[in-house]
């Protein structure tokens, strides 16, 4: 048997081997058969579960592709049914909007008791469906048929957030930080109090507090620069993944899975076209320098690459930057923080590189989607509409509210 035909039977025989044992796992379980009984909904119960509930998803899986139960589809704020018999008791497993549920018929029968063994029940085969779905969920991946949750808001708030603070608190050091060395010569300038001294006047008690009140605002404000870069890149990275369900053709390699597993850089090379000269070229070259000089300095513990960060012993002289003149620190040497003037050319050049990608051909409808905070889908049928939309702008607007409008439809069960 040929090397391919002998991996398929293992697998075949291992998918065989753990639904058998799924069956097992389940046995209490059978099909119900007297449909009928459930027309009437005026008798029907919920019970409260004392454990966690499974994810609806895990439950449907397992009933209804692995041991092929029967089903009832959509209805008023349900998603689905499944009629089935727990140790020969009606019992109906729900996926209504506010998460799984077990209907009982009767005010009586079954017992909660019985309703908890059927959820214990359920709650054990779970590892089971898991791995028999895992090759499944695996193969549609790989073909594309998958959704990205879009958290665009979210991630851009952050953003927005982070880089407003840093705002506000440079303002309020602004007295301070427009003198970098004032810490330098703060002794001349700010009376110091020696130990044994009673003439300290408040008003030099005052400016010393004043001073220090600014210097802290000068390095919260670098603190929160520090965080809205960070959000940034992690903003451009998500736009990135999502961008690629807008293009002619989804990258054929890597497989799209792995595609979100590359590195930022990567990315923006397979969404945009990268030419000598071109603006695509000049901001990825740009993000490159400020995500090494910036993100990846703060990310990896305040540590440079190529030994910048070490201090090396000379006789004589004392610690001096391994790397001499080349030492590339962004913290202003005094006060540990960034400085305004190269912060702000920072978040000047990130507004830039967001209005490049929400007007490059490339990315501009893509964007406008992303922007909404919908899910994106990767599947063909999906992308196909996605690029019959692009053909203009009202009728990609159009496109959206639709979208819009059967998103909230489906959260709220309103079928």
């Amino acid at each position: 048997m040929p090397k391919d035909e002998r991996r398929q039977a293992t697998l075949d025989q291992k998918t065989s081997d753990l639904n058998h044992r799924l069956r097992l796992r389940l046995k209490p379980f059978s099909p119900e058969t007297e449909i009928a009984r459930w027309n009437d909904r005026s008798n029907v119960r919920s019970v409260e579960f004392k454990n966690s509930a499974p994810p609806p998803y895990i439950v449907f899986l397992m009933f209804v592709y692995f041991l092929k139960f029967r089903y009832w589809g959509r209805s008023e704020k349900v998603a689905w049914e499944i009629p089935v018999l727990f140790q020969g008791q009606p019992l109906l497993l729900r996926h209504q909007k506010f998460g799984f549920q077990i209907l009982c018929l009767g005010p009586k029968l079954p017992d909660e008791a019985l309703v908890q063994r059927a959820l214990n029940t359920i709650n054990k085969a779970i590892p089971l469906t898991e791995k028999l779905a895992e090759p499944l969920l695996l193969q549609k991946v790989n073909e594309g048929r998958m959704t990205l949750r879009n958290d665009f808001p979210n991630l851009y708030d952050r953003y927005s957030f982070f880089r407003s603070r840093y705002i506000e608190r440079r303002s309020e050091s602004a007295g301070a930080s427009a003198n970098p060395f004032l810490l330098e010569t703060a002794a001349d300038t700010i009376p110091i109090r020696f130990e044994g001294e009673s003439n300290f006047s408040s008003e030099s008690s005052v400016s010393l507090e004043a001073f220090n009140a600014k210097i802290r605002a000068m390095q919260e404000s670098s603190h929160y620069a520090v965080a809205a870069i960070d959000a940034f890149f992690s903003l451009l990275e998500h736009i990135l993944v999502l961008l690629a369900a807008f293009l002619d053709e989804l990258p054929a390699k890597p497989s799209l899975a792995q595609f979100i597993g590359l590195n930022w850089d990567q990315k923006f090379m397979l969404v945009f076209d990268i030419k000598n000269g071109s603006k695509a070229k000049f901001f990825c070259d740009q993000l490159r320098i400020f995500k090494e000089r910036y993100r990846n300095f703060f990310t990896h513990g305040n540590l440079q690459k190529g030994g910048g960060s070490i201090l090396v012993h000379v006789d004589a002289v004392g610690a001096i930057p391994f790397t001499l003149t080349r030492f590339d620190n962004p913290f202003h040497p005094l006060f540990r923080h960034l400085e305004c003037t190269e912060l702000d050319e920072i978040f000047k050049f990130f507004d830039s590189v967001e209005d490049f990608i929400e007007n490059a051909p490339e990315s501009r409808y893509g964007y406008k989607f992303i922007r909404t905070g919908l899910s994106v889908a990767f599947d063909v049928q999906s992308r196909e509409q996605y690029k019959v939309a692009m053909g203009s702008d009202s009728e990609f607007d159009s496109f959206i509210d639709r979208h819009i409008y059967f998103a909230d439809q489906a959260i709220n069960m309103d079928w």
